[in-house]
């Protein structure tokens, strides 16, 4: 006799995840010709390859970008290393003295960008900056989360105007914290995914720590950063020059040849004389 077992269902766990929300940003690190920051009106922090924007900044985080800097390409190593004479020479930059906590900037939020894209930044030209944000520390609630401000990849969170797309997300958010439009002037190098890495926290001790995003019990998020690596056009003067001279390399190229040309015809004919000269005189 046969026996039938019976299968009781699953209870359902009422603290399981009852929904999963997916968060969407998207960042532009983006590689900018000396001419190009010229063109827009940078000012220059000599003697160093550094050039910097001033945005509005009250003393509060109520703006998202206080100041714009572009860093020289080949200074892209020591940004990654907090201790670096680079991050000294910032911090006590005197265009940034205004922004509060500015002696304790943090660099760490552009370090796995660079790393992701160092092979394009080993190579071209040496007139190329890299474009970063600087961001206020934060006040109120926010304040335990960004303790410090920070050098940051402009960029941030999808909207529903970005149609679900990563590529408009990142133009949109970099136009937004930069002022910059550079949709159009501009070529996209590489894509990559980047996990997002994890906030600063100050403890009631006095000393930071790094925490995770916090997930709430009846909810599970997950977060989706796309890095745009980008590299502008230079502007139209630029290429117009650049036109004009390869126009006179290649007259003068021509001119050349038929200089070459000229005298070898030259240098033949006065042979062909010379040989009909010494048969002459043997008749």
């Amino acid at each position: 006799m046969s026996s039938c077992r019976s299968f009781k269902p699953k209870k359902i766990n009422p603290k399981s995840p009852k929904t999963f929300r997916v968060f969407k940003s998207s960042y532009i690190l983006a590689l900018i010709k000396q001419t190009n920051l010229l063109e827009w009106g940078a000012f220059s922090f000599d003697p160093y390859p550094i050039y910097y924007f001033l945005k509005e900044y009250d003393g509060s985080a109520n703006h998202e970008t206080c100041a714009v800097l572009a860093i020289g390409k080949s200074l892209w190593s020591q940004l990654c290393d907090e201790h670096s004479d680079l991050c000294a020479l910032i911090r006590s930059a005197p265009f940034l003295c205004h922004i509060e906590g500015i002696q304790d900037l943090t660099f760490k939020h552009v370090v796995d960008p660079i790393v992701k894209f160092e092979p394009f930044l080993q190579k071209g030209r040496d007139d190329e900056f890299l474009l970063f944000n600087v961001e206020p520390k934060g006040s109120g609630k926010y304040e335990t989360h960004y303790p410090v401000p920070r050098l940051s990849v402009p960029g941030g969170s999808m909207e529903p105007e970005d149609q679900n797309s990563f590529e408009l997300c990142a133009f949109r958010e970099f136009m937004e914290e930069t002022g910059f439009d550079i949709k159009r002037n501009c070529a996209i190098v590489k894509s990559e995914k980047i996990k997002r890495p994890r906030k600063v926290a100050k403890k009631p001790g006095g000393d930071f720590k790094n925490f995770r995003y916090k997930t709430k019990q009846k909810e599970k998020y997950t977060y989706i950063s796309i890095f745009f690596f980008v590299e502008l056009y230079p502007p139209e003067s630029e290429v117009q020059s650049l036109a004009i001279s390869e126009s006179q390399q290649s007259h003068l190229e021509e001119i050349s040849t038929e200089q070459d040309s000229s005298s070898d015809e030259s240098s033949s004919s006065s042979e062909e004389s010379e040989w009909q000269e010494v048969i002459r005189r043997k008749r």
